[in-house]
C-alpha cells in the first residue's frame, strides 16, 4: 500500500480524494470512511476493531483515529467528527513533519515528502489528535514488549 498523506470526501462530487506521499493523487467513488474501512479489512482488521483498540489505549471517545496498517505505518486521524461530518479531512499522523497555525481555523501542514497543504482545522484539535496518536503508539509498543 502506498503511503497516504490525507484523505477527504467531497459530498458534492461523491468522491474521495486521496493524496499520496510523493505527490500522487487519486479520486475514488464513495465516502472516505468506506474507503478507510476497506483498507483496514485488507490489512486484517475491521475499522470498528481499530477504533476500539484506539479507545482502549487512549480513552478517546470522539474523532477516533484509525490505524489502517502497521507496515507500512498508516495512522489516519480525523480533524472533525466523521460521524457528523462526512466531508471530514483525515490526515496521516506518521507523515506529518511540521504544523503551523495560520489563524483559529487554518493550519499549514508540512508532510515528510515536502508536500505542504493548508487545512481547515483548529490548531487545538490538530495538536490534540497528534497527542492522542503519540499516546496510542506508545501504548501499543509497550503492550507488544510486555507480551
Amino acid at each position: 500500500m502506498k503511503q497516504i498523506l490525507m484523505v477527504q470526501y467531497d459530498s458534492g462530487a461523491q468522491k474521495t480524494r486521496v493524496l499520496y506521499h510523493g505527490g500522487g493523487e487519486e479520486f475514488r467513488e464513495g465516502p472516505s470512511r468506506s474507503l478507510i474501512a476497506e483498507w483496514c479489512l485488507v490489512h486484517g482488521s475491521s475499522i470498528e476493531g481499530r477504533r476500539e483498540s484506539f479507545r482502549y489505549f487512549t480513552g478517546a471517545v470522539q474523532k477516533i483515529p484509525v490505524l489502517v496498517s502497521e507496515k507500512p505505518l498508516i495512522l489516519l486521524m480525523p480533524v472533525l467528527s466523521p460521524e457528523r461530518n462526512p466531508d471530514c479531512l483525515w490526515i496521516s499522523y506518521n507523515e506529518i513533519l511540521k504544523v503551523k497555525a495560520l489563524d483559529d481555523w487554518h493550519m499549514n501542514i508540512l508532510f515528510t515528502d515536502g508536500t505542504a497543504v493548508t487545512a481547515e482545522v483548529s490548531p487545538k484539535v490538530l495538536r490534540l489528535q497528534m497527542k492522542r496518536c503519540r499516546q496510542f503508539l506508545k501504548g501499543v509498543l509497550a503492550a507488544e514488549k510486555a507480551a
